[in-house]
């Protein structure tokens, strides 16, 4: 069985200039500070979460409250630094965070992408290339996990933001994924919401959604439910 070997990163003496890549954004909504996290205890989230695939339609509480929690900009880097580090609940290497967090919703016969972007807290959406690309996508999906009445929360990577800091960093960009993976996966659990992760990777769609070259590339998902 072959197996891919990645090296392993070194910290470059200096951060390398890059160009970041800019959604073809629509329109943005500004999104409310939720409610605090249910009263429950950390060991019960541990213990109870699991992979459920059994899916209700969200609300716009339920995915705003999972956003805020899970992915929402805590501290970002003055502008005199003149770097990309930010903290947030997941952690990230070096603070880059190379993974920007798609959403996509089925709105009758329709589907809708947007952005989330964590520093404003808010969601844009976004122009795609195809709506037929995106049919697609959904169908791919659909051939693993059936995500009629899911919401897909789809993790998009800018591979440059964390090669700028760290040489030989791809490996750590797919930890970040995880991280986050995990992350949004346990405040699904404190939310009471159903919530499974998705083994495809998403191309070659997401990157000729967005018209990206590659330098968006997607790396995984999850869907999300209300319970039964």
């Amino acid at each position: 069985m072959k197996r891919i070997d990645l090296a392993n990163p070194v910290l470059r003496p200096r951060e390398k200039a890059y160009s970041e890549f800019c959604y073809p954004v629509i329109e943005r909504t500004f999104l409310p500070q939720p409610t605090v996290l249910p009263k429950t205890l950390f060991s019960k989230v541990l213990a109870s979460r699991q992979s459920r695939r059994d899916f209700k339609p969200t609300t716009e509480r339920d995915l705003n409250a999972l956003l805020w929690h899970s992915a929402r900009a805590l501290e970002v880097a003055p502008p005199a630094r003149s770097s990309r580090w930010q903290h947030r609940p997941a952690a990230s290497a070096g603070g880059r965070h190379p993974i920007d967090i798609l959403i996509i919703e089925r709105l009758r016969d329709r589907a809708t992408m947007y952005l989330y972007q964590p520093e404003p807290h808010s969601l844009a959406k976004i122009r795609l290339a195809s709506d037929s690309l995106l049919e697609h996508f959904l169908d791919s999906i659909d051939d693993v996990v059936n995500a009629e009445n899911a919401t897909i929360v789809w993790l998009a990577a800018q591979f440059d933001r964390t090669l700028s800091r760290y040489q030989n960093g791809e490996s750590l960009v797919w930890r970040d994924s995880g991280v986050l993976l995990a992350t949004v996966g346990l405040v699904a659990e404190c939310l009471d919401l159903n919530c499974c992760a998705v083994g495809i990777t998403g191309e070659p769609f997401i990157s000729a959604m967005l018209k990206s070259k590659s330098k968006v590339i997607g790396i995984g998902g999850i869907l999300l439910g209300r319970r039964s």
